[in-house]
């Protein structure tokens, strides 16, 4: 272990990679429609010892942008402590803020940029590291970790020969594709302006940096919830035309024109329901005869279930809560019951219990807390974490 380290600081000091941590296989995975040449993932595999330097150098990277700053407020992407969920949740807490200053219309643009980062241009990057006055030992491996880089092609049965990659699929240093651009005014019509205003400027930085827009994966989508103001109207980008949507999904969250998240809260459910019905880890697994022990098959849905269920929990959900001297209880009432439900089939099967046995008693035999609490909990955390985090990222309110 101590040479090991001793290798990785000589390694930086000097700005040198090794050529034998530079050559790595490269996987070809397919994907169902194999006509398609986008349809065909390449996966790098790498040498172990390359991946500890990379990660010491991003971690380092990561430190001096947070030191500096050197990164944009409205940056989550590659930092630490912000996640996907905060991303989102600044968006959204964008767009109602304008709502209530008046600019009942906000018109999101959702861009996409191809092969981001296997086509970033090595140059301007390492002049971007240089302005930013990163450390020239970082800069100088950097630079040589990118050339004379080889790989060697497996499909199926099939291995290349060595072949020179001047590329790199993993290397992002804080460049992260998934961006939006925001505009809001009193009617769509002076958003599209706007916008058409601001696209040729994305164009040209596009080339100047060699990194390409996939126009045609762009989305639209016009937030208001004034039926009156709204008007479905496209913005031309280079030729191409993007009609505006009913929603859009970003990063990983489908985001609908007037934010009452019902597509996304039943894509979840969908997916939770079908983790816990079809997946082989619960469903197979979790017998009540001859399955695993109780508290494997409950770490099980906790793990597997409960990620892709309540994936970005408090940008979609209000918890639910009931005023004192009040019978009615406000928040996400209808989405907690679905919730349950996904949440009882799970019971179910962890148990064995009967399909009547009640909520209560199967949550304290499952060792699981009810729906409702459970859903408080996490997003009372995840809103917790954001706000020391990133103080624009707030919990949303309806």
């Amino acid at each position: 272990m101590a040479s090991l380290d001793a290798a990785l600081k000589e390694c930086l000091q000097l700005g040198h990679h090794p050529a034998q941590w530079k050559f790595f296989t490269t996987i070809t995975l397919r994907k169902p429609s194999y006509l398609i040449p986008k349809a065909y993932r390449p996966i790098a595999l790498e040498d172990t010892s390359s991946k500890v330097v990379e990660s010491v150098v991003a971690r380092r990277l990561a430190a001096l942008a947070e030191e500096h700053d050197l990164l944009p407020p409205n940056h989550f992407g590659g930092r630490p402590q912000r996640t996907t969920t905060d991303a989102v949740l600044h968006l959204v807490q964008r767009i109602k803020d304008s709502w209530r200053t008046g600019n009942i219309v906000t018109s999101v643009l959702y861009l996409d940029i191809s092969s981001a980062f296997p086509s970033v241009n090595h140059r301007p990057l390492l002049h971007n590291l240089h302005k930013r006055s990163v450390p020239e030992p970082l800069v100088l491996w950097i630079a040589n970790f990118l050339r004379e880089r080889r790989t060697q092609l497996k499909f199926d049965d099939f291995t290349s020969q060595p072949l020179l990659a001047d590329y790199r699929q993993r290397l992002s240093l804080g460049y992260i594709d998934d961006t939006a651009i925001v505009v809001t005014s009193p009617s769509v019509a002076t958003n599209i302006r706007i916008l058409s205003a601001i696209v040729p400027l994305l164009l040209n930085w596009s080339r100047m940096h060699a990194c390409r827009f996939d126009i045609g994966k762009f989305q639209l989508v016009h937030h208001t919830r004034y039926e009156p103001c709204y008007v479905p109207l496209p913005l031309q980008i280079d030729g191409h035309t993007i009609t505006p949507s009913e929603s859009a999904r970003y990063l990983g969250i489908i985001v609908d024109r007037r934010l009452r998240w019902h597509e996304h809260v039943e894509a979840a459910i969908a997916k939770g329901t079908a983790a816990v019905l079809s997946s082989p880890l619960i469903g197979r697994l979790a017998k009540p005869t001859f399955g695993l022990p109780h508290q494997f098959a409950r770490r099980l849905f906790k793990a597997v279930v409960c990620p892709r269920l309540e994936y970005g929990l408090p940008v979609w959900y209000t918890p639910v809560c009931r005023w004192e001297g009040s019978h009615r209880a406000t928040g996400s009432v209808g989405v907690a019951r679905r919730i349950g439900k996904v949440q009882r089939l799970a019971g179910l099967m962890i148990t064995g219990a009967f399909k009547s046995t009640a909520n209560v008693f199967l949550d304290y035999h499952a060792d699981l807390l009810s729906a409702r609490v459970q859903t408080r909990r996490r997003t009372a955390i995840s809103t917790t974490s954001c706000a020391s985090a990133n103080s624009a990222a707030r919990a949303c309110s309806t």
